[in-house]
């Protein structure tokens, strides 16, 4: 299941699709308001939804993961924009595929390089991170001074993802044991930030 756990970790890092526009708070945010140090504070999906297609059939299945024990802080810099995040947490994963439940948890001691550092620019209270051709678009549903609350959609396809050691691991727990064609998931990613 630790692939999974590495799947869903790469949806915060990948190019998302942004929420509906009636989610989205309607009073403008100045870049000035996200300068400085945040800690994230909570990070959950809802409502993922995974379809893997193995020897021509598909499997499909649920989840939902939220992460404890954070200790994961982000940089908001001008000039230029760049935003540094760093630290560690641990994500927790519920999936379910073909009525049967799987739990785990898996503990991030390091944000990897590729992603601990990225350019940034706010334009109608959506946030767009840029970095190594990729793009990660963000709308701000909340704002306080102390308070950040960012909510994205995703539907990815993470075929190119799927390697050797993540088929392995899933066909340790038994519920697919051909390899996996193509996989893609999609549902709701939730970041709170806190100052």
């Amino acid at each position: 299941m630790k692939n999974l756990t590495y799947l869903f970790y790469l949806l915060l890092f990948l190019p998302i699709i942004s929420c509906s526009d009636n989610e989205i708070i309607t009073t403008p945010i100045s870049q000035n308001d996200l300068l400085g140090l945040w800690n994230v504070s909570n990070y959950n999906t809802n409502n993922g939804e995974a379809n893997a297609y193995v020897n021509g059939q598909v499997i499909s299945g649920s989840f939902n993961s939220y992460g404890t024990t954070m200790n994961v802080t982000s940089l908001f810099e001008e000039t230029p924009n760049i935003v540094t995040t760093q630290g560690s947490f641990t994500i927790n994963n519920t999936a379910t595929f073909l009525g049967q439940s799987y739990n785990n948890s898996y503990a991030l001691n390091q944000i990897p390089d590729f992603i601990s550092s990225a350019n940034w620019t706010l334009q109608d209270n959506v946030l767009t991170f840029s970095n190594q051709n990729q793009t990660i678009l963000a709308d701000i549903v909340y704002f306080r001074n102390d308070t950040l609350l960012l909510k994205t959609l995703f539907n990815k396809d993470l075929t190119n993802f799927i390697d050797y050691d993540i088929t392995q691991q899933i066909d340790s727990l038994n519920f697919i044991t051909l390899p996996i064609d193509s996989l893609r998931v999609k549902g709701e990613l939730h970041l709170t930030l806190t100052r």
